[in-house]
């Protein structure tokens, strides 16, 4: 997980793949910021709490489809776009926290 909201992307160990940003995180330092839009506006504008909106902004809560959807009504910016990556910052956090369990599975021989 990057360290700083100004470290979007972080390289593995072998710096052959790039870390997927966090949907929220992308939201607090490229989208908003471009139109002037605060985190409690966001919130104010798609009836959430500050607090729960400043966790997803930060990149400690995950955006929702529900969650997708409504920031999407406010802003026009793709639920799509930011459920795909939610999925792919989860499923990079995954295989960061599980690789040694992972690596231990083997290949099934007709996939092989």
């Amino acid at each position: 997980m990057p360290t700083t909201e100004n470290q979007f992307i972080e390289r593995n160990e072998f710096l052959t793949d790039l870390y997927p940003i966090h949907p929220g995180v992308m939201l607090k330092v490229e989208v908003l910021p471009t139109h002037k839009v605060t985190g409690s506006a966001l919130a104010d504008a798609i009836s959430a709490t500050q607090p729960s909106v400043a966790k997803v902004l930060n990149g400690k809560g995950p955006i929702t489809p529900a969650l997708a959807a409504r920031i999407e009504a406010a802003t026009g910016y793709s639920a799509a776009l930011l459920c795909k990556m939610q999925t792919a910052y989860d499923l990079a956090e995954v295989r960061r926290e599980n690789q040694a369990r992972l690596e231990s599975i083997p290949r099934l021989a007709a996939f092989a």
